[in-house]
């Protein structure tokens, strides 16, 4: 597949693969084509993966669509299908934010309480809370 991998980064093998079959790719499919090229344990592999990722991410000829969740050459892609709009995510998280708390779960219910009212069962003391406090 790749001429001289051992010579060459891993970003540099996803690249060529992606250019040599003409179409986009998982995450998970690259990674198994850079390890299978540089021949990698499954140990080395799990070592390198996240630097790799990250490699990914910042090289400026590979692109991640989100819509089809695959990568591919950003030469090939409009502005608009890889770029996510920083607006839309604060808007997203401030959408989340305003959504009413229901008392549906557990979580979070009594975390004002006062630890000395005794009419509060689901309070425990600590372990190393003593009685005086």
């Amino acid at each position: 597949m790749v001429e001289n991998a051992n010579n060459k980064s891993m970003v540099d093998i996803a690249y060529e693969y992606i250019v040599n079959e003409g179409r986009a790719f998982t995450f998970t499919e690259l990674f198994d084509v850079v390890k299978k090229e540089l021949g990698l344990s499954d140990e080395e592999a799990e070592a390198r993966i996240s630097k790799f990722y990250t490699n990914l991410s910042l090289d400026g000829r590979i692109v991640f669509i989100p819509k089809t969740n695959v990568w591919d050459l950003k030469t090939k892609h409009k502005f608009d299908e890889y770029h996510i709009s920083m607006k839309d995510i604060y808007q997203e998280i401030e959408e989340e934010d305003a959504q009413p708390v229901t008392g549906d779960d557990d979580q979070g219910d009594n975390l004002n309480a006062d630890p000395d009212d005794d009419s509060d069962e689901t309070y425990q003391k600590d372990e190393y809370e003593s009685d005086n406090e």
